[in-house]
């Protein structure tokens, strides 16, 4: 890398001038802590730019801290990568929120880019743009963008539960297929403004601001075969000799899942950085502030076809054979019964804070040039989760019926199997007919309409004070950095749980009720108490860092490290909270004694550099300390099995391997082309985690991960191919080793295309998910597969041209 990129992309070191040759490497240590893990995900686009091409997993994983074990993250952090303890433990910088960085040249810029996004499963296309403008104001440089993204996502999906029963074998017992239909838009702006006050004394301001909205409608097919007669005595087992691939039930039930959502997202974050050089110091402070609302929409209808005989034979484990026998229940929706019928609004809203001061200092002590850095940081977040539901459920004598609200929409063929999903229904029609002419036929449940809404409620609060030492030195061809960096983190809860009188936690205070979409609705229902019960947690932590580069001339270099990295757990989670979804048989408890992960690593790397070759070996070993699981088990409540999920800590963990990076400029060998790259990259990881009663790889952590990336050029045209593998991950721990949860391997493919003309006109075709390879999920064995998700291929094209 250049001295110009340092300085074009360093927020820390702008002012080259008064600096040594080792303040520039400090600096470029910063960029690969902080600005290339935000480069890998603006060139994936899951970030808040785009997020309407997100895929359903990220979607998923909004907010959520950065998993340092997790495969997934390998690719934006770079090989022989160390976290030094300028950094917050977590290495999570607010700076990486802001993708504008200060410019090596305050050029006057005009850039206009028009797109079209198309999805082959759905086979939509949406318009996008994004316009480009630098401005040189003498004292003043700013620059904006905004970028308006659209798209139209068609997902399928097959997924299943799976019965454990008491002599170990364990048989399908709730396959479903679902459709999604998705439409979303948003708008995404980024401006950044330098101000020289004076020579060597500079402010700047940063924003980004996101509106974002969608909408969904999900058609869903569930085949009740745990609800049907009792399990015949002799079935089908695999090749485990405990999963059952064929069985027959009599008098199990259909359920009919269709509901329609809308989100709305507004995200505002703001920076101002005041940055002084004099001598060889640089000081800089920051004052950060950002604000996350999301509040969404959503209409969940069930409805059930009782007295159906199903059958199912795993002959494809990824789509199992569903027989429904004679009756036709999927084509035929007047067999079906509303069950109920949700209307849901929740609203969450995040705040988070900062303010930063850095000292930077460089000197010479003999031959040596030496380096120090000293910082205070102050963090605080704050979540509040609202909530209001009203469960509407039919009267003894209601007909009402799928078929009232279908109209004359007809059975949809999806998946590879061209399985027969029942029609869609006709949202607004439904709602306004059963709440209108048919309200007669439902009654509202006040006693789950309260208890759904004050169990989703809960607010959270962490707070993060923290003071580091930095120091480097250097005489060639040595360097030594160490440091160290001590953190206080208190955190605030308030959940709500059901407790009888004997039971109330300790200052806890009683829900009387609560007001739901402007109905009051007070609690006056035996044994079913709410409680608002608070939580508060404090701890510290020292987060050391150590490392040594030896750079002697020719064509090696050699590097040792040790560092800490600190994981604590998502805010969220530590809520004391217990919530139950009747309507979905799913139970989810926050756990209010998480303790934070603490990650200790060891590295030594080997680099490589001659001509046309560049190359990198390392060997790690981390030991992980109270990490953090998912934890999946099953719990019966009037007779109905529910899945509930947690968060624990296991005992200790370790993952030790070896990670190798080739490059190869091949523009010489393959003369044909104006240039030719290729990038190759491999990490294999040994690892073992314990929990309380067993030992596992530790979750997340794919033993083989790789990546591939092809570049080639030729008169103006640029092709970029990047691969990506991983073997299969450990996901979620279940209660006995037959449960546990598993990420099938990923193989994927993502391609661009680029031409620029000569007045400079730029053409860019982009394939997201060429293979189209489904997400998938299994328990144990591939045998029990519990998801298989079909989301299909993004193509992009966008000309952009300097105005």
């Amino acid at each position: 890398m250049s001295g110009d990129n340092i300085i074009h992309l360093c927020p820390r070191y702008a002012e080259v001038v008064l600096l040594t040759r080792k303040s520039r490497l400090l600096c470029l240590l910063s960029l690969l802590t902080v600005v290339a893990p935000l480069q890998a995900q603006e060139a994936k686009q899951t970030g808040d730019e785009d997020a309407t091409t997100q895929s359903v997993r990220d979607q998923g994983r909004i907010l959520l801290k950065r998993n340092f074990l997790a495969s997934e993250f390998q690719s934006a952090e770079q090989l022989g990568f160390a976290q030094l303890s300028f950094q917050d433990a977590e290495g999570v910088d607010a700076r990486a929120n802001f993708r504008l960085r200060a410019p090596a040249k305050k050029i006057n810029l005009r850039r206009l880019s028009l797109s079209a996004v198309h999805q082959d499963a759905s086979g939509e296309t949406k318009p996008s743009g994004a316009l480009t403008i630098n401005q040189n104001l003498g004292d003043v440089f700013i620059q904006g963008q905004i970028a308006r993204n659209a798209s139209a996502r068609s997902i399928n999906q097959y997924e299943s539960r799976w019965r454990l029963l008491g002599d170990g074998t364990s048989y399908l017992s709730y396959p479903s297929y679902t459709r999604d239909d998705m439409s979303a838009e948003s708008w995404a702006g980024n401006l950044r403004a330098d101000y020289t006050i004076r020579p060597r004394l500079s402010l700047t301001y940063e924003m980004t601001a996101t509106r974002y909205q969608d909408t969904s409608f999900r058609t869903k097919l569930e085949n009740q075969i745990a609800s049907g007669a009792q399990i015949p005595e002799s079935y089908d087992l695999g090749f485990d000799g405990r999963t059952v691939t064929g069985l027959d039930v009599e008098s199990g039930s259909l359920r009919h899942y269709q509901h329609e959502r809308a989100t709305k997202r507004d995200i505002d974050r703001h920076q101002l950085t005041l940055k002084s050089v004099f001598d060889d110091n640089i000081v800089e402070v920051r004052a950060y502030s950002s604000t996350w609302q999301n509040s969404l929409d959503w209409l969940p209808w069930n409805f059930l076809t009782r007295g159906v005989d199903i059958g199912y034979e795993v002959a494809n484990p990824w789509l199992p054979t569903v027989d429904l026998g004679p009756q036709n229940a999927v084509a035929d929706p007047a067999l079906s019964r509303l069950r109920d019928y949700r209307q849901m609004l929740t609203v969450i809203k995040d705040r988070d804070s900062a303010l930063a001061i850095d000292w930077d200092r460089s000197l010479e002590w003999g031959n040596a040039d030496i380096s120090m850095s000293i910082g205070l940081n102050w963090r605080t977040k704050e979540r509040n989760a609202d909530d209001q539901r009203l469960v509407y459920q039919p009267t003894p004598e209601a007909t009402f019926g799928l078929v009232d609200a279908v109209g004359s929409n007809s059975v949809t063929r999806m998946m590879p199997n061209n399985f027969s999903l029942p029609p869609t229904m006709n949202h607004g029609f439904a709602r306004n007919l059963l709440l209108g002419d048919r309200r007669g036929e439902v009654v509202l449940n006040e006693l789950l309409s309260l208890r759904e809404t004050v169990e989703q409620g809960y607010q959270t609060e962490e707070t993060i004070s923290a003071g580091y030492f930095f120091a480097e030195i250097e005489q060639a061809p040595h360097a030594l950095s160490m440091g160290a960096r001590r953190e206080f983190t208190e955190t605030n809860t308030l959940g709500t749980l059901i407790a009888s009188v004997g039971d109330v936690p300790a200052g806890s205070t009683r829900v009387e009720g609560a007001t739901i979409f402007g109905q009051t609705i007070i609690d006056t229902f035996d044994g079913t108490d709410f409680y608002k019960v608070p939580g508060s947690n404090s701890y510290s932590h020292w987060v050391p860092s150590i490392q040594y580069r030896y750079e002697p001339a020719g064509r090696f270099s050699y590097q040792l490290a040790w560092f800490e990295q600190l994981m604590r757990p998502q805010y969220f989670d530590i809520v004391n909270y217990r919530r139950v979804w009747e309507g979905f048989r799913r139970i989810d408890q926050g756990n209010p004694d998480l303790r934070a992960a603490t990650i200790r690593t060891a590295s030594a790397a080997l680099e490589y550099q001659h001509r046309d070759l560049s190359a990198a070996f390392e060997i790690y070993d981390k030991s992980i300390a109270d990490f953090a699981y998912k934890f999946t088990a099953t719990e019966v409540i009037d007779g109905e099995v529910y899945l509930s999920g947690s968060i624990y800590n296991g005992k200790e963990a370790t993952v030790s391997g070896w990670q190798a990076r080739l490059n190869f400029d091949l523009s010489k060998s393959l003369s044909v082309f104006d240039s030719a790259k290729l990038g190759v990259r491999y990490t294999y990881s040994d690892s073992s985690a314990e929990i309380t009663d067993r030992t596992v790889p530790v979750p997340e952590r794919a033993a083989h991960f790789g990546t591939a990336n092809l570049s080639l050029g030729w008169r103006g045209w640029t092709a970029n191919s990047r691969f990506t593998m991983q073997s299969e991950t450990l996901d979620s721990i279940g209660q006995v080793v037959e449960q546990d949860q598993y990420r099938e391997r990923i193989i994927r493919w993502d391609q661009t295309l680029s031409y620029t003309t000569t007045n400079k006109v730029r053409f860019d075709l982009s394939v997201a998910n060429v293979l189209d390879r489904p997400e998938r999920n299994y328990e144990q064995n591939r045998l029990r597969v519990l998801k298989n998700e079909y989301s299909g291929s993004l193509i992009k094209l966008t000309v952009s041209k300097a105005l």
